[in-house]
């Protein structure tokens, strides 16, 4: 069931300029664009945890040593996006947490949508 559900939902990625901008996102719960609950998650490099697609959104730099929060990213996954999220609305919600290097939402090739 939830397979069906997710396809009717967006997902996208952030990248801060630092890894503090990332871990400022990820301790704010819960997120609320557009009036939907979003999913906020540490994005996983390829062949990662769960063997994420991060390096599709570009701008993948990686952060650096562990700090004492597990946090060693500067990117993040963010999941449940309306249909009609794009890239500047993810963007201008984000930036509030520090300065923003890369912010895409996935489009499905076939209808476009997020």
């Amino acid at each position: 069931a939830d397979a069906v559900v997710m396809r009717d939902r967006g997902f996208g990625f952030v990248t801060f300029e630092s890894r503090e901008g990332g871990e400022a996102a990820l301790q704010e719960t819960p997120q609320t664009i557009d009036g939907q609950t979003v999913d906020v998650k540490e994005a996983n490099s390829k062949g990662g945890p769960g063997g994420g697609r991060s390096d599709r959104g570009g701008g993948a730099r990686g952060g650096g040593a562990p700090d004492d929060s597990g946090i060693t990213t500067d990117k993040i996954f963010v999941g449940g996006l309306p249909q009609d999220c794009s890239d500047d609305k993810i963007r201008r919600y984000f930036e509030t947490y520090g300065t923003i290097v890369d912010a895409v939402v996935m489009q499905d090739r076939e209808t476009g949508r997020s």
